[in-house]
């Protein structure tokens, strides 16, 4: 495995999900993330060479896969609207 294979093989994404609720006068958002690692395993490496490495649109020929690695617990926060009031 090249250098380059082995930077692969040590990637790492993370999903941040954020989400937002307006309920009358309030305003609830939530946050959280999930980490993934990317499996550039022998298999994986393989079909990237043979399907997408030659081809500018190549990297979407092909699927990697995730494995979960960690994620956060929710954090959520609250904020009450004020009122506008308009002359």
């Amino acid at each position: 495995m090249e250098l380059g294979e082995r930077m692969i093989d040590r990637s790492y994404v993370q999903v941040v999900y954020l989400t937002s609720e307006t309920k009358e006068q309030t305003v609830t958002n939530k946050i959280y993330s999930v980490l993934y690692k990317l499996d550039f395993g022998a298999e994986v490496r393989t079909n990237f060479y043979e399907k997408g490495y030659d081809s500018a649109d190549g990297i979407d020929k092909v699927e990697f896969p995730l494995n979960f690695v960690a994620s956060t617990k929710v954090v959520s926060f609250t904020k009450r609207q004020r009122r506008s009031f308009s002359l």
